[in-house]
């Protein structure tokens, strides 16, 4: 398929909304015994084969993209020093027309999912996708009545040399950390600092299937206002762990006292910054485990299972509660199916 421009774009993609709209559902039937990982494959593959209608059938209403290459970015600081190194496309419509409109046809070199290590989560996941290119695509897929979606992309399309540093951990949690902090000291002024002016952020509750709600940067602000008003949680959790990076772009799973956030995060003209956030409220079905918990956390200082003393490498996350163990075996068989265990 060749290149459109954007009038002929536009009509293909009414086109296709139209007949979507038409369709027997059979799709949507596929899509929900899909499972995250063959959702993002077919994903990583229709967007290197350009294909639009596969595409419309993976992303959820009120998918956003954002994309950052040299050229953008250039343009940014020229522009402003405060603008943004990326652009944003907002809907289903218009990412599909973005890709019929990018360019040749690449191969797709790798898709992974990140942070199972951590903890495999019930309604939302992230993921990699390296293309022949060397863009980097990630990846946010949600999970609802209709199977995994992908909620948000963000493209690196920057072609960064072999030597450019990598972020740091120390940069990464920073940034973090104040996002946190926005809301437990509600501060909301503190958002400016560590996201983007148009910031994606959707989240749901685990309980309800179709809870999901989209966030901008003024309504993350409100909330920031009013949810701690009150004073601090206690105790005050925060937790995170770097899944992936690149020079230009990185992934951070963080956990807080409302629940978890995967964070994707791009470095512009102003230094790191959240773009993306896909968030949910505390599972029941699964433990996270993330470096860095706080033993004096710990609902309890002694092991569930032997009622030995917990050890400082034996914790993990439950509900929103530091559960420690005397050792990593009892963590793990814990996290792994925590509800055998209530």
């Amino acid at each position: 398929m060749g290149t459109m421009d954007g009038t002929r774009g536009s009509l293909f993609v009414a086109l296709l909304l139209v007949q979507g709209a038409a369709a027997d559902g059979g799709a949507a039937q596929s899509s929900a015994a899909t499972g995250p990982l063959e959702e993002a494959q077919n994903f990583a593959k229709a967007a290197a084969e350009r294909d639009p209608e596969a595409l419309l059938e993976m992303l959820a209403e009120g998918a956003v993209l954002h994309c950052s290459a040299p050229a953008v970015a250039a343009a940014a600081a020229a522009a402003a020093p405060s603008a943004p190194s990326f652009a944003r496309h907002s809907g289903a419509a218009a990412i599909v027309e973005w890709f019929a409109d990018e360019g040749r046809v690449h191969d797709v070199a790798a898709c992974e999912l990140l942070g199972a290590q951590h903890g495999v989560l019930p309604r939302m996941v992230s993921a990699r996708v390296a293309r022949s290119d060397g863009a980097i695509d990630w990846l946010q897929l949600e999970h609802g009545s209709d199977g995994w979606r992908v909620r948000h992309v963000l493209r690196d399309a920057a072609k960064a040399p072999a030597d450019a540093p990598l972020p740091t951990d120390a940069e990464l949690r920073a940034v973090c950390h104040e996002y946190v902090e926005a809301f437990y000291a509600a501060e909301p002024k503190r958002l400016a600092g560590c996201v983007v002016a148009d910031l994606a952020k959707y989240g749901f509750k685990t309980w309800a299937a179709e809870s999901g709600a989209a966030m901008s940067l003024a309504e993350a602000e409100r909330l920031a206002r009013v949810a701690f008003a009150r004073g601090r949680p206690q105790p005050a959790l925060e937790a995170m762990a770097v899944l992936a990076r690149q020079p230009g772009s990185a992934v951070v799973r963080l956990a807080a006292v409302w629940g978890i956030d995967d964070l994707t995060l791009v470095k512009t003209v102003d230094g790191w910054r959240i773009a993306q956030a896909l968030w949910q409220t505390w599972p029941t079905e699964v433990a996270v485990t993330l470096p860095g918990l706080d033993p004096a956390q710990a609902i309890k200082p002694t092991c569930p299972f032997s009622g030995k003393p917990i050890a400082a490498d034996s914790l993990t996350l439950y509900q929103g509660r530091v559960v420690g163990f005397c050792n990593p075996g009892c963590r793990d068989k814990f996290a792994a199916t925590p509800l055998a265990f209530r």
